[in-house]
């Protein structure tokens, strides 16, 4: 892929398909998983004032990481690329994160945990924006941000049906799912998206 070409709608494809990873993570984390976390540590009642605490938290964390993990990126010399070495650090520390998140005994250390979910998952999410401004040519950005949209609806979508429905039975294997879909697309978008030693900035 480069962006002095026409891209084909199969590169298009594959530069936009880790959109429904990362959005699979946050559909299933922000509409299911944690609203029914949070009952493991608190009650009923104080349910909504907790959940507002974490995600408000969770919130600033974003705001100050995506910026961050996006100027660092954008000045990377690395040999695999300016946006995939963050991409894999970011998802291994994103798994790692989630796999905490599943096992955190206190509400502290489940709160902590999805703050690094936060900080992870933003780091290697910023990087990934940045293919689309590298590769994609001026005239098919619209195409391609029909694809990264698509991708959303999909990813968010199904992400709140299947979590939905395996909550309450089968909480692990929520989890499972969330680090399966994650990893794969993570995999295959690091795999088919080949950047070149960036030049200096």
């Amino acid at each position: 892929m480069t962006g002095e070409r026409r891209m084909s709608t199969r590169e298009l494809l594959d530069i936009s398909l880790n959109w429904f990873g990362l959005n699979f993570h946050w559909g299933a984390l922000l509409a299911v998983v944690i609203p029914s976390e949070i009952l493991r540590f608190v009650s009923e009642a104080e349910k909504g004032t907790r959940l507002a605490q974490v995600l408000a938290g969770g919130a600033a964390i974003a705001m100050v990481v995506m910026p961050l993990s996006g100027a660092l990126s954008d000045r990377s010399q690395l040999a695999m690329g300016r946006r995939r070495p963050f991409m894999i650090a970011g998802g291994i520390l994103n798994v790692a994160a989630l796999l905490l998140l599943a096992r955190a005994p206190v509400l502290a250390a489940f709160v902590l945990s999805y703050y690094l979910v936060q900080f992870s998952n933003n780091f290697g999410g910023s990087a990934y924006s940045g293919l689309i401004p590298d590769f994609v040519p001026p005239e098919q950005r619209g195409q391609a941000s029909g694809w990264m949209g698509l991708m959303f609806g999909l990813g968010t979508v199904t992400a709140m049906v299947s979590a939905g429905l395996l909550m309450r039975d089968h909480r692990s294997v929520v989890y499972g799912l969330i680090i399966g879909v994650l990893l794969a697309t993570l995999v295959f978008t690091v795999w088919r998206v080949h950047e070149a030693r960036p030049t200096p900035v």
